[in-house]
């Protein structure tokens, strides 16, 4: 162990020593769950959609196994995701002290850590080690740095890094500068960057195929988890879009579900043939949109649906909505400037070529438009069916490399 090491957790219990005096500086844990648990650290809040599908595919396969999720932000406590993934406890990163750290690891007595950030957190790290918690860092995307700045910091992360027996970057310069800060060489390996695949929301082929014979091959576009302000501009670019293709059928899920009946009736009152599924209506001949209002129908029209606009994105109070679904089952993805906590997922999605920003009303009636000619819908699901693949199978290496660890340690 280098000096400089020496002396960060020589500060790091005195520290300790003196918030520990304070009750407020104390977290009360909730009960620790029965079974294997895994402790997952994350760079930011922002990033929690990097986890969802490794975690659901180890409860999945391996059953009896519980998370405990935190970050480097505090928000993560917030964090509420229903009911969506199981077995998952959002926790606050507890501070940089060597008996914060030890008070961390006795109550949650982690089976293994996966650190998504490589963001060092030295007291954190020696200490579990010295629990005999195998770590591991997964998806990393740049160099290694300390969490918080100190002299000496060149050594002190060379001095932590080998305490990972698994580091997992994205490509090859990732790797040589890993090497170059002292991470051991046989942990390394490279995979593919976490974060876009998703649990893809169900459909059964029957269902599908009858809803298709249904259409009679009319063209679909669709406006995903649309809000209010929203069916303004999404009803011009529909209008805009029919004159070119006829026939045209706009689907279009609110945001909120309950407020199906309300959209339809103000889609009627301006004038449009609409069907409402919550009301059993099925398409007709004369049907122009559809409100499809039942969250359980999500696969069934992502998958008719080439064009995929991602709502709550476009207009003022917009705050953003995740991209997964559309992404996974191949739709071209078009979304407003309102992306919120999302905004970095877009931006990589569409640097792939796989997501287009519409920055008003205007725009998206072109770029709808401009979709309904196949070839160009299908060079946009092509990038982004790549790109979910690619994550599919840096999620199946790092569940590979969980399962070992865990086999090995229980």
């Amino acid at each position: 162990m280098s000096l400089s090491l020496s002396l960060y957790l020589a500060s790091a219990r005195r520290r300790g020593a003196r918030l520990m005096r304070n009750p407020e500086n104390r977290i009360a844990y909730p009960e620790r769950p029965k079974g294997e648990l895994v402790w997952i650290h994350l760079g930011s809040s922002n990033d929690v959609h990097k986890i969802h599908s490794l975690t659901q595919k180890m409860i999945d396969e391996r059953g009896d196994i519980s998370f405990v999720i935190t970050s480097d932000c505090d928000r993560i406590a917030t964090h509420n995701p229903g009911d969506k993934y199981r077995n998952t406890l959002y926790q606050i990163t507890p501070l940089e002290t060597t008996q914060h750290a030890r008070e961390f690891l006795t109550h949650w007595a982690p089976d293994a850590a996966v650190w998504l950030t490589a963001k060092l957190r030295p007291a954190l790290i020696v200490e579990a080690a010295d629990q005999h918690c195998p770590l591991l860092m997964m998806g990393i995307e740049s160099s290694a740095t300390l969490q918080e700045k100190k002299r000496g910091n060149v050594s002190i992360i060379r001095d932590i890094l080998p305490y990972y027996q698994s580091l997992t970057v994205v490509d090859d310069h990732i790797k040589a500068q890993f090497l170059r800060q002292g991470a051991r060489p046989e942990t390394l390996q490279i995979s593919g960057c976490l974060g876009f695949d998703t649990v893809i929301p169900p459909c059964q082929d029957f269902e599908r195929d009858k809803m298709a014979a249904l259409l009679s091959a009319r063209p679909v576009w669709m406006a995903h988890q649309t809000i209010p302000s929203e069916i303004e501009p999404v009803i011009a670019a529909h209008r805009s879009a029919s004159r070119l293709a006829h026939r045209l059928l706009l689907v279009i899920t609110p945001n909120d579900p309950s407020q199906g009946h309300s959209f339809a009736r103000a889609l009627y009152d301006m004038g449009w043939q609409v069907a409402l599924r919550s009301n059993g209506d099925l398409p007709q001949e004369d049907t122009q949109i559809m409100v499809a209002d039942l969250p359980a129908e999500l696969g069934l029209w992502l998958r008719l649906s080439p064009v995929c606009f991602h709502g709550n994105t476009l207009t003022e109070y917009a705050y953003g909505t995740p991209p997964f679904d559309a992404l996974a089952l191949g739709a071209s993805i078009l979304h407003g400037p309102k992306t919120g906590e999302f905004t970095e997922l877009y931006e990589r999605i569409g640097k792939a070529g796989a997501a287009r920003l519409v920055e008003n009303q205007a725009v998206l009636s072109t770029v709808v438009g401009g979709l309904l000619a196949p070839d160009k819908a299908a060079k946009m699901a092509h990038a982004g069916w790549e790109l979910s693949s690619q994550s599919a199978e840096a999620t199946d290496q790092m569940v590979a490399l969980l399962h070992d660890v865990l086999d090995k340690t229980g």
